[in-house]
């Protein structure tokens, strides 16, 4: 009897076969992630990453794939890349995702590998039912391979989204004070207790963003434990007009490796910035920001970062206004069952 892991992994090999001779795709296995582990060490990526280089950080990033859909791609006895699919995270939703990794400088025949292999796998494992579900990929605008190897099988861009970078100097060490609002760490947060208003903040915010980002009590469980979340960096805001703690808004932070220039660069990276739906417009955001920002530089961080969407025309003047310049951009490429 075939099982559907073994129908996938017998696909890539398939395809290595017909590959050149210096690149195949072979089947991930945990033994492979100390190997995945030093391709992020040495390789710069067209955009960045916010996990670690070390086997908990990369281990993460591929944890949760559908089983027998994660394959790790050779050029000779070094790693190239790797690719995995991810079913959705609630049963039944149309929204399938692949993480598709591979370095800057790939020959248009060794990416492809990887993402005619995630096509083949989302149509392997999706529901049969005609015009049911999508694969959405996330990749850097200037990693002109990828793009082109989306492009060939048949992924539309979907959406962009400006990364924006911000230096950090002395002077944000001291974040001014709002009026009404106080700014908290994230050790405040669970001495309080408000680590789940936090998560309220976020799943309101994010309800109706792009991607659905809303986190449910065990995603935010995973996210609070993960390699991927910095403490130290994250912020939540408390009205000071209610007789309780309350947060009102909210943001957390990841370190972001930033490789897009060609020189590697560590950045406080604001992950989510969430603020109630009646407490907009009333400094909330600036003040998690500048909190967040005199963190950075306590750490001694020299830069910091953000994505945004290009048509979130309010939050761009905001970050613009904050210091935020575009640094580089990215964008969802989505292909339909």
């Amino acid at each position: 009897m075939t099982t559907t892991a073994q129908t996938t992994a017998d696909l890539s090999v398939r395809r290595s076969d017909q590959a050149a001779p210096t690149a195949a795709l072979v089947p991930y296995t945990d033994r492979l992630l100390d190997d995945l582990v030093d391709f992020h060490a040495r390789t710069l990526l067209p955009g960045g990453r916010k996990f670690p280089t070390s086997d908990v950080g990369v281990g993460d990033g591929i944890a949760g794939h559908v089983p027998g859909t994660a394959v790790v791609l050779r050029a000779g006895h070094e790693i190239a890349g790797y690719a995995a699919l991810f079913a959705p995270q609630v049963p039944g939703a149309p929204g399938w995702h692949a993480n598709v990794v591979h370095a800057r400088e790939i020959s248009d025949g060794s990416a492809g590998l990887l993402w005619s292999h995630i096509v083949e796998a989302f149509h392997l494992h999706r529901p049969h039912a005609a015009g049911v579900g999508h694969l959405r990929v996330f990749e850097s605008r200037a990693h002109d391979a990828a793009l082109r190897a989306a492009a060939a099988h048949g992924f539309t861009e979907e959406r962009r989204f400006h990364a924006r970078r911000r230096p950090l100097t002395p002077a944000d060490r001291k974040a001014p004070e709002t009026p009404g609002l106080t700014t908290i760490g994230w050790d405040e947060v669970f001495d309080l207790g408000l680590t789940e208003q936090v998560r309220h903040v976020q799943y309101v915010s994010f309800l109706e963003h792009f991607g659905g980002l809303s986190k449910s009590p065990s995603a935010w469980e995973h996210h609070l434990r993960g390699p991927i979340f910095a403490p130290e960096l994250s912020v939540a805001v408390l009205a000071d007009d209610q007789a309780v703690p309350t947060v009102v808004g909210a943001l957390l932070a990841s370190r972001y490796t930033d490789d897009s220039s060609g020189v590697r660069e560590s950045q406080a990276h604001a992950d989510y910035i969430g603020v109630l739906p009646e407490w907009r417009r009333r400094g909330v955001a600036e003040a998690a920001i500048r909190a967040h920002l005199s963190r950075a530089v306590e750490r001694g961080y020299a830069a910091a970062s953000l994505g945004v969407d290009t048509v979130n025309d309010a939050a761009n003047r905001v970050y613009h206004r904050l210091g935020y310049e575009i640094s580089g951009g990215s964008a969802a490429f989505r292909l339909d069952a």
